[in-house]
């Protein structure tokens, strides 16, 4: 029983599950809303599904390695605006008499033994939402804090209300590098300008967003500026947004890309990017699968070839967009043409004034050169002829001496003969 417990310990119960779905295809939806959607780790086998006799809905039990993870899994899917944010398809769980599938803690059994009553699903969430886990883990609390909201990060990106401890984790920016999170309904985002945008987006939004993506983004580009098309927001520039569940997003995202793909010259992922931005309602609650969708493109630098989209050319003017005729384009080239010869030439002017430069440093280092060794060699003629100088000194002074001796002798010898004579 204890083990029994144990497993108990840590489980979550989700009721109002469809009755005419089998258990297979619940565990397998199941296994993808926590694994996938909530990055919960677990194993299928964690998952049992039970229920659905007498024409009632089935419920099941999952099994988790911890309480984080179960505290977790209650809080983002406790209401009906909660799961809205995690971006799953509710449809394939929930029986259509209920609308909305039911979330709590399963009854511990040790508990029910001990005559102990459990604490109530929102007692648990309210716990989850204010304890600092210090009981939990008393070393690092705050590492477990930050655990949690990694996670909720992760599985939202978007704003999350309510508890103080999940953040936000997008990363939207606007046009002045502020980061944005969420939308208001009929906020005001200023007007059309050069780098913005804005299309409504109503109707069946997949059939022109080809057209939409092609025209606006091609012609950011080659007016080479970073810009943004927004979809979901009125001309007057009203934030209404696109209603846009996780499928269709899907599709949006491979749309945009598919549609890029065709751009010539290539446009390569990393210079354009797409968000979508959750739209909440004036009194601050979601409005439900509401995004306003924005299309970025980054400045191309040094445009040297015009971007086409379905064969045609366009350009951004001051709110507007326009195709360009082949003489326009034809004078563009020129442009480009003349730009380039005009900075081949600079090049080579540089080029050659390199090479003279370096010509003239040549130059002087030979000359400087020259001029050493004609120094080197003046200074060992001196030297040579100082030795020269100093030998023959020598030697004269040799021969005095000599001479002298010879007087010396001559004159002793002299004065001996005149007095014999």
């Amino acid at each position: 029983m204890g083990d029994q417990s144990k497993k108990d310990e840590n489980a979550v119960f989700i009721g109002n599950l469809k009755k005419d779905a089998s258990k297979d295809e619940l565990k397998n939806y199941l296994f993808e809303l926590l694994k996938h959607h909530l990055k919960i780790s677990l194993n299928l086998h964690n998952i049992e599904v039970k229920g659905g006799k007498k024409n009632r809905a089935k419920f099941a039990f999952i099994h988790l390695n911890s309480k984080i993870d179960r505290d977790k899994t209650i809080y983002m899917l406790d209401s009906r605006e909660s799961q809205s944010r995690v971006g799953f398809d509710f449809s394939h769980l929930v029986d259509p008499n209920y609308q909305i599938i039911k979330v709590g803690v399963k009854k511990p059994v040790v508990d029910e033994k001990a005559g102990i009553k459990p604490k109530s699903k929102q007692e648990k969430i309210e716990k989850f939402k204010s304890s600092d886990m210090k009981t939990k883990l008393p070393d690092t609390p705050s590492q477990h804090i930050q655990q949690i909201n990694v996670s909720a990060q992760h599985i939202h990106g978007n704003s999350v209300s309510g508890g103080g401890v999940l953040k936000s984790a997008i990363d939207n920016h606007d046009n002045g590098g502020n980061a944005i999170t969420k939308y208001y309904e009929d906020q005001l985002l200023g007007n059309e300008t050069r780098d913005k945008e804005f299309k409504l987006g109503g109707g069946e939004l997949t059939l022109t967003l080809k057209q939409h993506v092609s025209k606006y983004l091609c012609g950011f580009l080659n007016s080479s500026q970073k810009g943004t098309l927004f979809i979901g927001v009125k001309d007057s520039g009203e934030v209404k947004g696109i209603e846009c569940d996780q499928p269709t997003e899907d599709k949006i995202r491979l749309r945009i890309d598919e549609t890029v793909k065709t751009f010539k010259p290539a446009l390569f992922p990393q210079k354009y990017h797409v968000d979508f931005v959750p739209v909440y309602m004036k009194d601050g609650t979601l409005k439900n699968n509401f995004k306003v969708l924005q299309i970025t493109v980054e400045k191309v630098d040094n445009l040297t070839q015009l971007y086409q989209a379905d064969g045609k050319v366009y350009m951004r003017r001051d709110g507007s967009v326009e195709v360009l005729d082949p003489s326009y384009i034809q004078d563009w080239c020129k442009q480009i043409h003349h730009q380039e010869l005009q900075k081949q030439q600079e090049e080579n002017v540089r080029s050659l004034d390199l090479e003279r430069n370096k010509i003239l440093s040549e130059k002087e280092k030979e000359k400087k050169q020259i001029q050493e060794k004609k120094e080197e060699e003046m200074s060992k003629l001196k030297k040579q002829m100082t030795e020269i100088k100093e030998e023959e000194i020598s030697k004269l002074k040799k021969k005095i001496t000599v001479v002298e001796e010879e007087n010396k002798y001559l004159k002793k010898n002299k004065s001996k003969v005149c007095v014999l004579m």
